[in-house]
């Protein structure tokens, strides 16, 4: 066989490969005739959904810090220009939330607090027909803050409806490391402002503190963590402690 003939056999194999690929994409589209359509429908709100959760976790996060991680503030608490914060040391007695407490407060308030993220009115104005359930969402704390959420939309435009269920986002932020500096902190609070502890936590930790005394027994601790996010203001975590001090 001369040369030229198994050169020609050769590009004959490879065009015949290329045909049966290009078939078996075109077959995929035909099951699914809409897919494409579909994609494109949907890609903007399916986008919007994920950043949504980020950004509702997040502003979560540092909303809920203020309030001793809680949402809505349980227990004692105190009006301190404007927000409750609890009480985490009161008659000698110590009330710190565990991180799956702080968890289910993280996923009330993405719940109560995703859907104005998401702003579907405007959707609504570009002829979407939008259906809402009430959001469920599942938060796990450890080194990252996992969300797992069921949105319950279901959304249609030009007689194509898309539903948009179950998702899944990691937010880098070490939310358990926070918690158990503020254990450490609150245990060794008991019976005095420990200074030096704080000190020692606020280096090793990288964030600064702040004590402000309210009267003789009563103290609001913050603690302030910078550049944990892409947020411009400082992450704060506050917490009361009062002091059976004579």
């Amino acid at each position: 066989m001369k040369k030229g003939q198994v050169t020609l056999f050769i590009l004959l194999g490879v065009l015949l490969v290329i045909l049966v690929l290009l078939l078996f994409y075109l077959a995929k589209d035909l099951e699914n005739p809409f897919s494409t359509k579909k994609t494109i429908i949907f890609s903007n709100l399916e986008g919007n959904i994920r950043n949504c959760i980020t950004t509702a976790a997040l502003d979560g996060v540092y909303s809920n810090g203020v309030r001793g991680g809680y949402y809505p503030v349980e227990g004692k608490t105190l009006q301190f220009l404007g927000d409750k914060i609890p009480y985490f040391i009161y008659n000698n007695n110590t009330k710190v939330p565990a991180a799956d407490s702080v968890g289910s407060s993280l996923g009330k308030y993405i719940e109560d607090n995703f859907y104005d993220c998401l702003q579907l009115d405007e959707l609504k104005e570009q002829n979407f027909s939008i259906k809402t359930k009430e959001a469920n969402a599942d938060i796990s704390i450890k080194k990252q803050i996992t969300v797992k959420i069921n949105t319950g939309i279901t959304a249609s435009k030009d007689s194509i409806t898309a539903t948009f269920d179950d998702y899944e986002e990691v937010i880098d932020f070490n939310y358990l490391n926070i918690l158990n500096t503020v254990n450490t902190i609150v245990e060794a609070s008991r019976n005095q402002v420990p200074m030096g502890l704080l000190t020692d936590l606020s280096k090793e930790n990288n964030f600064k503190f702040e004590i402000i005394m309210l009267n003789n027994n009563t103290a609001i601790y913050s603690l302030y963590y910078y550049n944990l996010t892409q947020k411009e203001e400082p992450y704060r975590f506050s917490f009361l402690a009062e002091y059976d001090w004579k």
